[in-house]
């Protein structure tokens, strides 16, 4: 059973703190060297939001909600897409054309967020009922995790 949740943690806390704490360095350094309170206001209120978006961000990684079970006919994929019935979606392996990974070490990897994801997701091709090709998001995972699958099931496993 892979969690499909799990993996998003540490690329979400990364751009967390990449676009807080140089607000906060910046907001205390002005607020040290003016001697203002403002700034030291502000700075208050940027930590607690700062502080509750982690804290969003672990609760929600921890949540075991969404999750893959791989069989050997296939996949058993719990989570909320339009091909799950009652949260269940299963998929055979040949229906599946490939995997996308989204790596967190590449550039297009982190390019992913203009779509609202973060790194490390993997989308799944597949025929739908028509013969049509089309690429569904499933989830977070690691690599080796995915790697696996795509053995198991014999799918083309491509690295972004």
């Amino acid at each position: 059973m892979i969690y499909l949740n799990k993996k998003q943690l540490i690329p979400a806390l990364l751009l967390i703190n990449i676009i807080f704490i140089p607000l906060i360095v910046t907001l205390l350094t002005f607020g040290l060297t003016k001697s203002r309170y403002e700034p030291l206001i502000v700075l208050a209120i940027l930590v607690l939001i700062w502080l509750f978006s982690i804290f969003f961000v672990i609760h929600v990684s921890k949540s075991k909600t969404y999750y893959l079970i791989i069989k050997d006919w296939g996949l058993e994929i719990y989570c909320n897409n339009k091909y799950c019935n009652n949260g269940l979606w299963t998929l055979p392996y040949n229906l599946i054309k490939q995997f996308d990974y989204y790596r967190m070490n590449s550039l297009k990897g982190w390019f992913i967020l203009y779509t609202y994801l973060l790194p490390k997701c993997v989308f799944i091709t597949i025929y739908d009922k028509y013969g049509k090709e089309e690429s569904v998001f499933i989830g977070y995972m690691d690599l080796e995790q995915i790697k696996s699958i795509a053995e198991k099931g014999r799918i083309k496993l491509i690295l972004h």
